[in-house]
């Protein structure tokens, strides 16, 4: 399953200190490494988080394009999660737990294994397909959980439900995706009631196909329904988050603001 023709989405952050409500949070797992070109989309992502205040919450990497951490350590990778954990930048890895066909629960905790030892300080994990089945939690989701919380001390665990998202799935996660769709619903869509008994960092959205003269409405929407950690792109959802919009910075600044 290639993660990167079914994705429709990306990626996810998480708050790490600061009083800030809302976050900016890439999907950077289309982004390749910096190899010393100048225009490197990296450069730009660690150049306004330190001028917008840590205003990056997360960004992910994808070293295997199938989704995972790949056969071996990538060198590139190597040196750009480093890089991030200097900045201060959390970066987690993405994987397709259903790309394991059939679903084997003891590939996808080596699987975790092999981001954690390939990739010293990673942040976290984002798990990219999730059923929304409570039920499964005990005999899968918990045992992923507790198996990540083997790897560090309060890592990033970030889940894909989308808009049905359920309230049982909120003890296994820190952060789950909820909206990842284009400008069209956004605008009238609007979170679960339970929700709104979680702080904003639980939740994160992207939005995409979002004209500038639209970005701040969207951002503001964005915070209006408690949004904790967002990214909006002008790019449509076939881009699948290979490159930052020509307005990044400035949506970086309206989202510090």
């Amino acid at each position: 399953m290639n993660i990167f023709l079914l994705v429709r989405l990306l990626f996810v952050g998480f708050i790490m200190g600061g009083c800030r409500s809302t976050k900016i949070s890439i999907p950077t797992f289309g982004i390749p490494p910096c190899n010393g070109t100048v225009g490197c989309a990296w450069d730009d992502i660690f150049l306004v988080h330190e001028r917008y205040d840590h205003v990056i919450g997360c960004t992910v990497i994808s070293p295997d394009p199938y989704g995972g951490p790949g056969p071996a350590p990538d060198p590139r990778y190597v040196a750009l999660v480093k890089r991030a954990a200097a900045a201060n930048l959390p970066v987690v890895g993405i994987l397709d737990p259903y790309s394991i066909e059939p679903f084997n629960l003891t590939l996808v905790l080596e699987t975790i294994d092999k981001y954690y030892s390939f990739y010293p300080g990673l942040a976290g994990i984002f798990l990219y397909t999730f059923d929304n089945i409570c039920e499964e939690i005990p005999i899968r989701y918990q045992v992923i959980w507790d198996h990540i919380h083997t790897k560090q001390d309060d890592p990033i665990v970030v889940i894909n439900l989308g808009p049905l998202a359920t309230e049982c799935f909120m003890n296994v996660s820190t952060i789950i995706l909820t909206y990842q769709y284009e400008i069209d619903n956004y605008m009238t869509y609007s979170p679960a009631p339970w929700m709104k008994n979680y702080p904003p960092e639980r939740f994160w959205n992207t939005i995409a196909n979002v004209p500038e003269s639209k970005l701040e409405t969207v951002v503001e929407r964005a915070k209006e329904l408690g949004v904790g950690h967002v990214f909006v792109t002008s790019y449509d959802m076939f881009d699948n988050y290979q490159h930052l919009p020509a307005y990044f910075d400035k949506e970086a600044q309206m989202v510090s603001n």
